[in-house]
């Protein structure tokens, strides 16, 4: 598969990260020139086609590359909702028009949106909504002053209005319907910015299959299983380890742990009918997390003693990396998942405002100073880390960390220190669950069920919370005047 980005996104962290997960799969990656602004296309190399004649495929004399229907609009839910918010001014402009544009640029396609963000943006909308109904209130009580001071007044509460001024989260379901049936679009959602350049790289694998399950369905042969679906190994002690790792609360090292005392299923077995409960107490664990010993928990004992299933929760097996590993190398392979290590591409990727430079606000984000687990540090610690980063790559004392002095600092043999302060988490809450937990723990097809881990379940706790919060305040906006918004000089008693 050849995938073709356009122009508009290089030098963009998403171009860099599309481009990691893309290398991962060996997929090719090419740049081009596009009448609309962040469509990703495909394309495929041809070495055979299925002839009906013969009923199987022939090799061609020379490789051909087709151009696939699919096309993906990569778009922030702000972009979107101004897209909503100019068609309703204009008839001419606006979402339908742009799906019109990348209909008539690429021709017979089926076009994806891929929306970033679009929860985080309903969340604003709401606080920006309740922000212009506390202000209307406000505005609607000092309507009995002075006439001075309500001109003043007034005045002040247009340019607060157009300030607050949303869109309505009623236009948003509705385009996003409309875009599904009026026109034949598919819809997506992601986080974050590395979400989206993962799921990127999940719809090229499953493109890529399209012609060859056609002919699967054509020939009657879909209830055959498919490849991939039953994670094997390249030895019999491989194949152990992953069935040990299918096992809710088996960790990789718990998984190597089990087994180095017992090698095979008969010991395991064998195992616990000799010693029964106490047949996996002070297991030593693997170099993942060196000297120290493991103590397994009572409560594995029914998993593990049950039938083994087939695996159903996949870690991200991710090589250990060596203590003398500096840390933007830890940085970029914790907390991105990217374990090649470039420095331009590094740069980039923090490069949070794309300005071509690192500020003191950057630096900060990129150590993760501002996440709550830094929430203990002193700000003294957390300006010193800044400015001594600053005194390695800032050469020309500018306050800011160019492109240039990093590489050039790079090349010098200098290296991001590593203060001490974690691997660096700047993420939102959902995206730091979703790297650090559940794509270690669990995989696509894990089931709501089988979320027991106390991970799972802080998160979802917080998830009820937040949502418990937003029908209060869908309770607070249905109410014509809100007594608690009402400052404690108006109330009356």
């Amino acid at each position: 598969m050849i995938v073709d980005l356009p122009i508009s996104i290089d030098g963009s962290t998403i171009n860099t990260q599309i481009k990691e997960f893309l290398k991962q799969i060996g997929v090719e990656v090419t740049s081009y020139q596009s009448t609309v602004s962040n469509v990703v296309k495909w394309r495929r190399k041809v070495e055979s086609r299925f002839k009906d004649k013969s009923g199987c495929r022939e090799l061609l004399a020379t490789k051909e590359i087709d151009a696939e229907k699919h096309v993906m609009c990569l778009i922030s839910a702000n972009e979107l909702a101004d897209l909503i918010a100019l068609g309703t001014e204009t008839e001419s402009q606006g979402l339908d028009e742009h799906v019109a544009q990348i209909k008539s640029a690429f021709s017979d396609c089926i076009p994806i949106y891929m929306i970033e963000g679009l929860e985080a943006w309903i969340r604003r909308n709401r606080n920006a909504r309740n922000r212009a109904y506390t202000a209307a209130v406000r505005n609607q009580l000092d309507s009995n002053a002075e006439n001075s001071s309500a001109t003043a007044s007034t005045a002040s509460s247009r340019r607060k209005k157009q300030r607050t001024q949303v869109v309505d989260e009623d236009m948003m379901e509705d385009a996003l319907l409309r875009l599904q049936v009026v026109h034949n679009c598919l819809i997506h959602h992601a986080a974050v910015s590395v979400e989206t350049a993962e799921w990127v790289a999940h719809f090229t694998e499953q493109i890529s299959q399209i012609p060859y399950r056609q002919e699967q369905m054509a020939r009657d042969s879909a209830f055959c299983m498919e490849s991939g679906q039953v994670k094997s190994g390249k030895d019999a002690e491989e194949v152990y380890i992953n069935m040990l790792l299918a096992n809710v609360r088996v960790t990789n090292p718990i998984a190597h742990g089990i087994a180095a005392k017992y090698p095979n299923v008969s010991a395991l077995v064998r195992g616990f009918e000799d010693k029964g409960p106490t047949a996996l107490e002070h297991l030593k664990t693997t170099s993942l997390i060196p000297n120290q010993n493991m103590h397994i928990h009572t409560l594995l004992l029914p998993v593990l003693l049950s039938p083994l299933p087939i695996l159903a929760h996949a870690p991200h097996n991710q090589a250990p990396l060596a203590e003398e590993t500096d840390w933007a190398t830890r940085h970029l392979a914790s907390e991105h998942h990217i374990s090649n290590f470039d420095p331009g591409a590094f740069f980039t990727l923090h490069d949070f405002d794309s300005s071509l430079s690192w500020s003191a606000d950057e630096i900060r984000r990129m150590y993760g100073l501002d996440d709550e687990s830094q929430r203990g540090v002193e700000e003294a610690r957390k300006a010193e880390v800044v400015r001594k980063t600053l005194e390695m790559f800032d050469a020309d004392g500018d306050g800011v960390v160019g492109r240039g002095e990093w590489m050039e600092g790079w090349r010098a043999g200098k290296r991001l220190e590593d203060f001490g302060l974690g691997p660096g988490h700047h993420g939102d809450d959902e995206y730091e669950y979703e790297i650090h937990h559940f794509e270690k723990f669990h995989d696509e097809n894990t089931k709501e069920e089988d979320l027991t881990h106390p991970e799972d379940i802080a998160h979802f706790r917080k998830h009820d919370e937040m949502e418990a919060a937003a029908e209060h305040q869908e309770e607070l906006d249905r109410m014509p005047i809100v007594e608690q918004n009402i400052p404690q000089k108006f109330r009356r008693y």
